[in-house]
């Protein structure tokens, strides 16, 4: 069985959360409080595209990924663990 939320909740908790990066902003404006609110606003610019309308770049990420593990000297190991070993 599925249990539904009624809407007002969902609102009531944005209409909260709002508040709670807009208040210090216009209260005590300091540069800090715009980095979060970036933050946020761009959060929602990646979940827009990438996991909305679900676009996918698998060659970006398969370089971008090697890239990293060239910087960082690791790879992933070949072998997978060994069944027999209880440590």
């Amino acid at each position: 069985m599925i249990d539904l939320v009624h809407l007002s909740i969902p609102v009531i908790v944005f209409v909260i959360s709002i508040y709670l990066v807009i208040a210090p902003i216009v209260e005590q404006p300091k540069i800090e409080y715009l980095y979060a609110a970036f933050y946020i606003v761009s959060g929602i610019l990646f979940y827009i595209p990438f996991v909305k309308y679900k676009i996918r770049f698998p060659n970006l990420i398969k370089c971008i990924t090697k890239q990293c593990q060239l910087l960082l000297k690791v790879v992933p190991c070949e072998y997978g663990p060994d069944p027999d070993n209880n440590n």
